[in-house]
């Protein structure tokens, strides 16, 4: 036993070896694409955010809204918005504090003031801020932070490092020998389809809970945990949906590894659970109150846990 321990420590020291020297080695996230020319990663995200949401969503994915450090990061994100010819054209990147000709937008029109107030609220933004983006003609100009733009996110390869617990390439996963597990609450919340590709692009998948133990961990991490833009904070999605019924049908909650939940191990719910009250609830949640399921709406936008089996 002793002699495959020291081994299989010697195969973790030869991989973190591999991802210092070698930088594309490190893998980092299947949704990122690597550039050899910066020995960096990148992803382009199409959905429009505000500046400030861009930056959650990269943080917690374990890189930042692109920094500028070369002619090549602009090619390389240059490259990417031309792909989507649909959307507006503008990328947001990260502010270098320099000076950059403006876009003339009117954002009067903005749907709600209530971003703004808030974020200025927050100390994240002064009222009529600026904020740097990535135009479809390759240059760097400012909009307004609180407008929504496509973003696009960076991480060097020497920045990423290999955890040998979760066999993992990517930050903020916890080990729990008893379940034999890893488990991350990202920082930011999604959609229950979101988060199942968050969890997939990490090496894992979103979490399915399988004893009662395993429900007091996933209860203790959400507990603590802090979902930026969730819109119910004690709720947090899990690897639990449901297909829409037939008319008149009862909704058939599996986890994503199609068990039903007594299969699964844990079948919990809150009382009077699952209800579909709204007519729309198909997707699981985990409460922090008492660790117990409920149904949601699937397009809510929610905190959510990912689990790394080993």
């Amino acid at each position: 036993m002793l002699f495959k321990k020291i081994c299989l420590d010697c195969v973790d020291i030869i991989l973190i070896c591999l991802t210092l020297f070698i930088g594309a080695g490190a893998q980092f996230r299947s949704d990122y694409t690597y550039s050899k020319h910066t020995n960096a990663y990148y992803k382009f995200h199409i959905e429009s955010a505000s500046n400030a949401r861009a930056s959650d969503v990269c943080e917690a994915e374990g890189s930042k809204l692109m920094v500028v450090t070369s002619p090549r990061d602009l090619d390389v994100a240059h490259g990417m918005l031309k792909v989507y010819p649909d959307l507006d054209g503008k990328a947001w990147i990260a502010t270098d504090g320099k000076e950059h000709p403006d876009e003339d937008e009117d954002y009067s029109d903005y749907d709600s003031v209530e971003p703004l107030l808030t974020l200025v609220s927050q100390g994240r933004i002064m009222s009529g801020t600026k904020c740097n983006v990535l135009t479809r003609d390759g240059e760097v100009r400012t909009a307004h932070c609180i407008t929504r733009h496509p973003f696009v996110c960076k991480t060097d390869a020497s920045d990423v490092q290999y955890d040998p617990y979760c066999k993992i390439y990517v930050k903020g996963y916890r080990y729990f020998d008893a379940q034999k597990s890893c488990y991350k609450v990202p920082k930011y919340a999604a959609s229950w389809n979101e988060a199942y590709s968050y969890c997939q692009a990490e090496g894992g998948h979103l979490v399915v809970v399988n004893s009662v133990a395993e429900q007091q961990v996933v209860r203790n991490l959400t507990k603590v945990a802090r979902a930026v833009g969730s819109e119910v904070p004690w709720f947090y999605f899990v690897g639990v949906r449901a297909q829409k019924p037939k008319e008149g049908g009862t909704p058939d909650f599996r986890t994503i590894l199609n068990q039903t939940l007594p299969e699964a191990g844990f079948n919990t719910w809150c009382t009077g659970e699952p209800n579909n009250s709204d007519g729309n609830q198909y997707c699981g949640t985990i409460l922090t109150f008492d660790g117990k399921f409920n149904d949601e709406d699937c397009t809510k936008t929610l905190g959510f846990v990912c689990e790394k089996e080993l």
